[in-house]
């Protein structure tokens, strides 16, 4: 007696594996898409806070406090965030300084310098 097999449940059988696989995929894919896309979300958030420290530093530049905060994702100042922000400031003959700078895991994403003639801050 000869035994003769299924090929629809073979067939089918392939289909939920192709299936299966293509999910897998598209799920890491969102999953990193996701991730990526919070990521461009902060830096975006962490650029526009740097330009507005910059901005008020330039107006007066005693306002601005040198020191470095930890952020999240939303600038929110937090005890242990991803982020780091470091503002430097410094004088030289007649010139003021500022470097600010966004860091994640000692890794600077934006470096912001500039500098004024102390006439012009007054």
């Amino acid at each position: 007696m000869t035994r003769r097999h299924n090929p629809a449940l073979i067939e089918l059988t392939l289909v939920i594996l192709i299936f299966t696989l293509s999910s897998v995929v598209l799920l890491k894919l969102f999953a990193s898409t996701y991730l990526l896309s919070k990521e461009n979300v902060a830096l975006a958030n962490g650029q526009m806070m740097l330009e507005s420290q910059m901005d008020q530093w330039l107006l007066d530049p005693d306002q601005i406090k040198e020191g470095s905060w930890s952020v999240n994702e939303n600038m929110e100042q937090v005890q242990n965030g991803k982020y780091k922000i470091i503002i430097k400031k410094k004088e030289q003959d007649n010139l003021y300084c500022i470097q600010l700078k966004l860091v994640e895991d000692s890794h600077v994403l934006i470096d912001l310098k500039t500098s004024q003639l102390k006439e012009e801050a007054q």
